[in-house]
C-alpha cells in the first residue's frame, strides 16, 4: 500500500477514485444534462459537435483548475505541518 504522500503525487494514483459526491453534485449534474439535452434538440449536427466541442474544453478547464487548487492546498498543508512541529 502507498503513503498518501505517494498517492498524491503518483501519476498513476487511485487517490481521486476515492471521492464521494455529495446530493447537490448529482442535483446539479442532472440539472446540466437536462439542459443539455433540451439544447441539443434545437441543433443540428454541425452545431451539436460544436457544442460538445465546447463542454469537453470546459471539462478539461475544471480538471485543471481543481489539479492547481489540489496542489496548491497540499503545499498548505505541508508549509502548516512543517510550522506545528
Amino acid at each position: 500500500m502507498k503513503s498518501i504522500i505517494e498517492e498524491l503525487i503518483s501519476q498513476n494514483s487511485q487517490f481521486m477514485d476515492n471521492i464521494k459526491y455529495n446530493e447537490e453534485y448529482w442535483q446539479l449534474t442532472k440539472y446540466g444534462n437536462n439542459i443539455y439535452e433540451k439544447l441539443k434538440a434545437t441543433l443540428n449536427k454541425k452545431q451539436i459537435e460544436l457544442l460538445d466541442k465546447l463542454l469537453d474544453n470546459h471539462a478539461d478547464l475544471s480538471a485543471e483548475a481543481s489539479e492547481c487548487h489540489l496542489l496548491q492546498g497540499f503545499k498548505a498543508g505541508i508549509k502548516l505541518m512543517v510550522e506545528c512541529l
